[in-house]
């Protein structure tokens, strides 16, 4: 039986919630206690011209630069060509609700096709991060100009019937949000109860009316998955979370070069785990608290999950939703789902 060590809360300096969140996270990871839930803490951004924190920048190169990472091109792909089809299906005058917009680019090349079909009575983007709520925004009435916008800056995992008011209302949700659910404490399994929570909540936020649509990845051929995350940019993306923790957190001794990224394949649970493998015996702290790390340890601080089809249906069907229709691609890698609450 593993032996759970206890988060301490630090002594001053004070610290904002959101630093000692981040370091309550770490703690657990380093201590062997969770796993997988690390990956909104990668989006990271320099503070001044020599920090070596960009974890934006190097997730950017590799969107730019490699080519077999098939998820984005084939979501975008799919939208325009099944944003005819989803609009027939749920009808006239839809109030769109964009859970979690993400980047410009993302609302651009994925949502903006989606609302120039629909011609939507209003378009409400979801998230507790301001600047995408600013940018979706900003993206959305630069080419539309006339539909309605009412961002709704808020966690969609703990709000209730927000939108149950509404006559039409259609979320949409590209695929990481639901791909990189957290694991069951360290176990490197699908964790089916917490996938069908958070789409629960989505059915509960969105109401008894509503439809949602989202993108899933399906796609179980491992040489396809590890081609699409075998690059130095990826790596240099997962890698600089260490950084992340050198500059935010009160270290002592954590080495940088003692980490390397190593995508992981488990078939089985239909995971694709990133991992960080340990080179060398390791010992730090953070504040007062001493860790250890072993060679050929790994760390797995973020998932892809890759649904079947059929998994991913029935999961939906336990939450609220049945499935209208699915969309896949040519390859059957990524699949476009128009789920109905019921």
């Amino acid at each position: 039986m593993s032996v759970v060590t206890p988060f301490k809360m630090p002594l001053p300096p004070p610290m904002s919630q959101e630093t000692l969140g981040f370091w309550r996270d770490i703690h657990d990871w380093f201590k062997g206690q969770a796993a997988g839930h690390l990956i909104h803490y990668l989006y990271s951004d320099p503070i001044h011209e020599t920090d070596p924190v960009r974890g934006t920048h190097f997730f950017g190169r590799f969107m730019a630069r490699h080519t077999s990472y098939y998820i984005y091109p084939n979501e975008v792909e799919m939208i325009a060509r099944h944003a005819a089809d989803i609009s027939r299906i749920v009808g006239a005058n839809p109030s769109v609700i964009e859970l979690g917009p993400g980047s410009e680019l993302s609302v651009s090349q994925k949502t903006l096709p989606l609302l120039r079909v629909l011609n939507p009575v209003s378009y409400i983007p979801v998230d507790c991060a301001e600047s995408y709520l600013d940018g979706a925004v900003v993206t959305v009435r630069r080419i539309l100009p006339d539909i309605k916008i009412m961002p709704e800056c808020c966690n969609f995992y703990d709000t209730y019937f927000a939108f149950e008011h509404l006559e039409n209302p259609l979320g949409c949700m590209w695929s990481s949000t639901i791909s990189n659910a957290p694991l069951d404490g360290t176990l490197l399994a699908l964790p089916r109860a917490h996938i069908i929570h958070m789409l629960r909540c989505f059915r509960v936020l969105l109401g008894s009316k509503s439809w949602l649509t989202l993108t899933v990845d399906s796609n179980q051929d491992e040489d396809s998955i590890l081609g699409s995350y075998d690059s130095q940019d990826l790596a240099d993306f997962m890698q600089n979370l260490i950084h992340l923790i050198i500059r935010d957190l009160p270290t002592t001794g954590l080495d940088p070069n003692c980490f390397v990224y190593e995508p992981v394949w488990h078939a089985e649970h239909h995971l694709l785990a990133h991992t960080l493998r340990v080179l060398k015996d390791h010992s730090f702290l953070i504040g007062a608290q001493s860790y250890s790390v072993q060679k050929g340890q790994s760390l797995c601080l973020a998932t892809s999950f890759k649904y079947p089809l059929s998994l991913f249906c029935s999961m939906a069907r336990e939450a609220g939703f049945e499935s209208r229709e699915v969309f896949p691609d040519d390859q059957n890698r990524v699949s476009l789902h128009l789920l109905r609450a019921i």
